[in-house]
């Protein structure tokens, strides 16, 4: 019987290593307005932590079960209560793990009136979550920094 070391090596390093749990499909933002947002993903049932502070969320809503397909079981996380034209940052959590990628995500909910211009970012249908980080920071570094970013799925 012939020995394999690396692969002993591999094996041992996956069981120590800790493992980040990862979205079926990145988080997205639904019906954002002036009092609040919904938070929806492909992956594990879960929660949205959020606040108004970068890494710092004091506030967490359990998302609810809102169907399945083909590219799996879907969850919405409804925040409500929020204060008009105020700035949210905001993670996934399934299970007591972080899982949202990229970027530090955040919006802005809705203000009294809208100002009198505004820029908006589309961008195709990353067609690989890993690139969805990449794709918002990208839009994120443009000036003027848009007001809207529309990126259209399949």
């Amino acid at each position: 019987m012939r020995k394999h070391p690396a692969l002993h090596i591999f094996l041992v390093l996956c069981l120590l290593l800790p493992h980040a749990a990862a979205l079926s499909r990145d988080a997205y933002l639904q019906q954002v307005t002036k009092s609040g947002a919904i938070v929806t993903w492909v992956g594990a049932a879960g929660s949205v932590e959020y606040g108004t502070a970068v890494g710092t969320y004091s506030n967490s809503v359990t998302a609810t079960d809102a169907g399945s397909t083909a590219a799996g079981q879907h969850w919405a996380a409804a925040i409500t209560g929020l204060t008009p034209g105020t700035k949210y940052y905001y993670q996934v959590r399934e299970g007591g793990t972080a899982v949202s990628t990229g970027p530090e995500y955040y919006f802005t909910t809705a203000g009294q009136a809208p100002p009198a211009r505004w820029a908006f970012a589309v961008a195709g249908d990353p067609g690989e979550p890993g690139f969805v980080g990449s794709t918002f920071t990208s839009i994120d570094q443009q000036t003027p920094r848009p007001d809207l970013v529309l990126i259209p799925g399949d």
